[in-house]
Order: structure tokens, then C-alpha cells, then sequence
């Protein structure tokens, strides 16, 4: 048998070594594990458990029938030599004590980057920005808007260009064909059909001056040269510049509507040449 403390290597069987149990009594108990393992956690204690005679000193213990009786310890005798690494503890500097660690209160913690989360719409052109993010705007942002924004002023002037130039071509082409129609009704005496708004006009020579391009080349007698291009190619040139990211739907529709009219004025020309 040996002796509880880690470090005693004493045999308790040699002479002149006594061993000693635990106290039974609580208080007395908890003063000797309070100096044995301040923590609880160093020694499992079981009733067969002993602390030699060298832990004590000699004024913890007295003799029965003179120094070569039996000796005992002393009624408040506690161990206090060579007690081990598991004693030399000091519980009080400890700022928690000896209690459990999840007893332990914790301090919050605390994020050093508390990056907050943003959702933003990717900009694929410039209709996605509106008058909120103008006013946010940063040097990062517009440096991937801006190419955007000048390759769709680019495309916007250029269709705008070409417009114009098909909207003067097809005023010119309804005034001839109205022209001819009064023409035609006037000498055979056939009524005009339903669905063609008869108005005094005058032959278009070229845009009004607001809405005259820079870029449009000019012959000698100060008036646009107007390309006239079929249906085939004006269709696919539309497509095909839709198809690079302009948006075009509202230009588009006027085309259609310029067009539809042409057409309604042709088909009411078909009407009355048929009907001479």
C-alpha cells in the first residue's frame, strides 16, 4: 500500500511510518481535501485511502504510554508538508474559485468585421440604375457603369439617326400615295374608302430643325439623301442591333404604327384600282 500523494513514493509498511485515513467527519474532511486538491479533480478518494506520517509535523500528533506507544494525530491535526503540485494550487488566486466551468460567466463575443450584407441588383445597362442609386453612387460602382452608359448613348444615337431617316422617308411615301388616291378619285369619281384620314398636307422636304441630325450627309439643295432600304434589310438590321443589349420596344412600336398606316393606305390604292 502507498501513500495518496502523488510525489510520496514512502513505503507505509517501513518502520517508523504510520498511515492515516481521511476523517469521517464533513468538516473535518473538507479541511483536509481543501489542502490535499484545492480543485477536486487530482485524487479519487476511495475508503481504502492513506496520507503517511510524513505529510504532518511532529506537534500533530501525541503518544499513548510514552514516545515508544502508538501515536495518533491530534483532534485538528491537517497534512501540510510536502503535500504534492496538486496543494501548491492557490484557489484564492483564482478568479473563478473552484467552480465548474460552465459556471463560469463569459464574456460576449465581440466581431471585428461586422460586414453588413447588401443585395444588389446586377446592372446589366443603364435603365437599371434609378435616382437612389445615383445618389449613392461610388467610384467602384461607376467605373462598371460608365462603359455601359456611353455604349448605350452610342446605339441610342445611332438608331435614333436611322429613324428619323425612315420617318421622313415614310411621311414622303404617304403623301404620294395620298395624293394619288384624291387624284384617282377625283377623275373616276369613286369615294375614298373608310380608314384613310384625308388631310391637307404638304410634301415633307426634311426634318424640322430640332430633331436634324449633325451627322446626316446633305446634298447641294440643303436636303437629307434618304436610303431607302427594303423590308428584309431594315427587319434584320433591327434585330441584329437588339440583339447587342439596345432596348428598343418603344421605338419599335412607332416603326410599326408608321408602317401599319403605309400599309392600310396601300392596300386602300389596291381597293380602288381594282374597282376601275
Amino acid at each position: 500500500m502507498r501513500c495518496l500523494i502523488d510525489t510520496c513514493s514512502t513505503d507505509l509498511q517501513k518502520a517508523g511510518i504510520s498511515s492515516h485515513r481521511l476523517p469521517r467527519k464533513e468538516d473535518k474532511r473538507v479541511a483536509w481535501l481543501k489542502v490535499l486538491d484545492p480543485t477536486g479533480t487530482q485524487y479519487k478518494l476511495t475508503p481504502n485511502s492513506r496520507i503517511c506520517s510524513r505529510h504532518f509535523v511532529e506537534s500533530d500528533f501525541y503518544y499513548v504510554n510514552g514516545t515508544s506507544g502508538r501515536r495518533h494525530l491530534n483532534h485538528n491535526a491537517v497534512p501540510s508538508v510536502d503535500l504534492g503540485p496538486a496543494a501548491n494550487f492557490d484557489v484564492a488566486s483564482c478568479p473563478y474559485g473552484g467552480r465548474e466551468p460552465w459556471d463560469i460567466p463569459r464574456k460576449p463575443a465581440v466581431r471585428l468585421r461586422n460586414p453588413e450584407k447588401v443585395f444588389v441588383q446586377p446592372i446589366r445597362y443603364a435603365g437599371d440604375l434609378k435616382n437612389a442609386h445615383l445618389d449613392k453612387i461610388n467610384p467602384q460602382l461607376a467605373k462598371h457603369v460608365l462603359p455601359k452608359v456611353y455604349k448605350q448613348l452610342q446605339n441610342t444615337s445611332k438608331r435614333l439617326a436611322r429613324y428619323k431617316q425612315r420617318c421622313l422617308y415614310y411621311r414622303k411615301q404617304a403623301f404620294k400615295l395620298k395624293s394619288l388616291l384624291i387624284e384617282m378619285s377625283a377623275q373616276h369619281g369613286i369615294p375614298i374608302p373608310t380608314g384613310v384620314g384625308m388631310r391637307e398636307q404638304t410634301m415633307p422636304s426634311s426634318l424640322p430643325e430640332d430633331d436634324s441630325d449633325s451627322d446626316d450627309e446633305r446634298d447641294p439643295l440643303n436636303e437629307p439623301k434618304v436610303e431607302v432600304k427594303n423590308e428584309a434589310e431594315e427587319i434584320s438590321e433591327d434585330e441584329q442591333h437588339n440583339d447587342d443589349g439596345g432596348d428598343g420596344n418603344d421605338d419599335g412600336d412607332d416603326d410599326d404604327d408608321d408602317y401599319f398606316c403605309v400599309r392600310l393606305e396601300d392596300e386602300a390604292v389596291e381597293e380602288l384600282m381594282s374597282a376601275l
